[in-house]
C-alpha cells in the first residue's frame, strides 16, 4: 500500500490540535498564545532522531488498518506518533523535576492530617537538621485553609529541584503519558466507538490495543504481550496513571 504525503500544511493538522490542547503556553494574563513544544517540533521534526521509521510504521499493517478503519489520515497520524514521541522526551526525559506548588502541598497536608490526627509534623530544610514538632497544632490547620482560602492564587509557584540534576521518569509513567496523549488526541478527533463501525476481518477496532501498539514501535517496552492485547497497557494504567507529569526543560 502507497501512502503519499500531504501537504505541509495539512500534515500538520493533527499535532496542531494535541499540542494547543496538551502543552499550551499561556500569557501573563493566563491566555493560551501557543506551544513551544509545537514550535521546536515543527522546525526541527526533519533532523530528529527517533527509534522507529516512517516505513517501520506504514509497513506495520496491525497499526495502519486500524488507523485507516477509524478514518483517521495515514499521513497526520504519523506525525502524531512522531509529536507524541518527542513530547514525552521532553516532558519525561532528562529534565529537572518540579515540585508541586504551595498551595497543592498545603492542601495534602491538611487532608493528611485529618485523616491521621496522632502525626508528627517535621520541617527539614535541605542539608540541615531536622525541625520536629510534637504538637500538630503548632501549625493550626484552620490557619493553613484561611491562608489556601484567601490567597490562593499567590501559592500557585512551585520551585525546582535543581539540586539534584537531570533525572527521568520510569518506563512505566512514560507508557502512561503516552497512552493519555494518544487518548487525547482520539478525543478531539471524536473517533466513533469501535462498536459502531463496519467490521472487516483481521482488522482491530480496539483503540487500547492500537496505543500499546504504538507504544512497542516507540520502544517504550519491550514486552511483547504489548502487540497481542491491551490487558499490559491497562495495567499499567491502572498502576501509574494518576502520576502527574512535573517537569522544567
Amino acid at each position: 500500500m502507497h501512502h503519499e504525503m500531504n501537504s505541509e500544511a495539512g500534515e500538520m493538522e493533527y499535532v496542531e490540535q494535541l499540542a494547543y490542547r496538551a502543552d499550551p503556553d499561556y500569557d501573563e494574563e493566563g491566555d493560551m498564545y501557543g506551544s513551544r513544544s509545537l514550535f521546536v517540533f515543527e522546525r526541527d521534526y526533519e533532523t530528529m532522531k527517533f527509534p522507529f521509521t516512517r516505513q517501520q510504521y506504514l509497513e506495520n499493517t496491525n497499526i495502519i488498518d486500524t488507523v485507516e478503519a477509524y478514518g483517521m489520515d495515514v499521513e497526520r497520524f504519523w506525525r502524531a506518533v512522531q509529536y507524541i514521541y518527542f513530547l514525552n522526551e521532553r516532558k519525561c526525559v532528562g529534565v529537572f523535576m518540579a515540585f508541586p506548588p504551595v498551595g497543592e502541598q498545603l492542601r495534602q497536608a491538611v487532608e493528611y492530617f485529618r485523616r491521621h490526627r496522632n502525626v508528627e509534623w517535621v520541617l527539614q530544610a535541605r542539608g540541615k537538621r531536622k525541625l520536629m514538632l510534637f504538637d500538630p497544632h503548632a501549625l493550626e490547620v484552620g490557619a493553613i485553609e484561611a491562608l489556601l482560602e484567601r490567597h490562593s492564587q499567590d501559592l500557585q509557584y512551585a520551585g525546582v529541584d535543581l539540586n539534584h540534576g537531570k533525572t527521568g521518569y520510569p518506563l512505566s509513567v512514560q507508557r502512561c503519558h503516552v497512552a493519555k496523549l494518544f487518548l487525547t488526541l482520539f478525543e478531539l478527533l471524536d473517533l466513533p466507538d469501535g462498536g459502531t463501525l463496519s467490521v472487516r476481518d483481521g482488522v482491530s477496532y480496539n483503540k487500547l490495543l492500537l496505543i500499546s501498539r504504538l507504544i512497542y514501535l516507540m520502544r517504550l517496552t519491550d514486552t511483547p504481550s504489548y502487540l497481542d492485547d491491551e490487558n499490559a497497557l491497562k495495567a499499567c494504567l491502572r498502576d501509574y496513571g494518576d502520576v502527574e507529569i512535573r517537569s522544567f526543560v
